[in-house]
């Protein structure tokens, strides 16, 4: 049997990856993936574990807003979008909020950004993990016991996932994913 070379292997998983692409943009400002809180409450009079999702209400808004993208997009989607036995591959590109700092004149209504401010790249670390955004999305979109409207059934079957942190630099830049 032949063997692949490792960027035989790169071409064809790259293929793999994208045959059916789905791409949407969220307009909402990012958000990070809160830890949950564990709380003991009785039950028949004995304790047993509570978890708390503090996430929860901006995992609905987001699939909310990813289902509204998908569907102006693309003609009578179904939901979940992938079958359980679809291996997934997530890119998310989280567009943070400008500054007012970054505008000439500390004014964003101009929209004119300061000359060494164009770049999109962040040179400094700015507000949330890459991963803890990456896991809020990852939630809100996947389908589980209670909300089975997900675009995917279970997070485990992602096999490729890429994070970015960029500053928004499209329309009002006030952010998006």
């Amino acid at each position: 049997i032949p063997t692949m070379s490792d960027d035989q292997e790169v071409v064809s998983a790259a293929k793999a990856m994208f045959n059916n692409m789905v791409v949407f943009k969220v307009s909402l400002p990012p958000r990070t993936k809160e830890r949950p809180i564990f709380k003991m409450i009785f039950r028949n009079k004995r304790k047993a574990p509570y978890v708390l999702n503090p996430s929860a209400g901006n995992e609905e808004a987001f699939l909310k807003a990813a289902k509204e993208a998908i569907e102006t997009e693309y003609h009578n989607p179904q939901f979940p979008l992938f079958e359980k036995m679809d291996c997934l591959a997530i890119k998310v590109i989280i567009r943070r909020a400008r500054p007012t700092t970054h505008y000439v004149g500390n004014n964003r209504q101009h929209g004119i950004l300061k000359p060494d401010c164009v770049d999109s790249f962040m040179k400094v670390a700015v507000g949330g993990d890459v991963d803890n955004y990456v896991k809020l999305v990852q939630d809100a979109l996947q389908c589980s016991k209670v909300k089975t409207d997900g675009l995917f059934y279970n997070d485990s079957k992602v096999f490729f996932l890429c994070g970015v942190k960029v500053w928004d630099n499209e329309g009002d830049c006030k952010g998006g994913t």
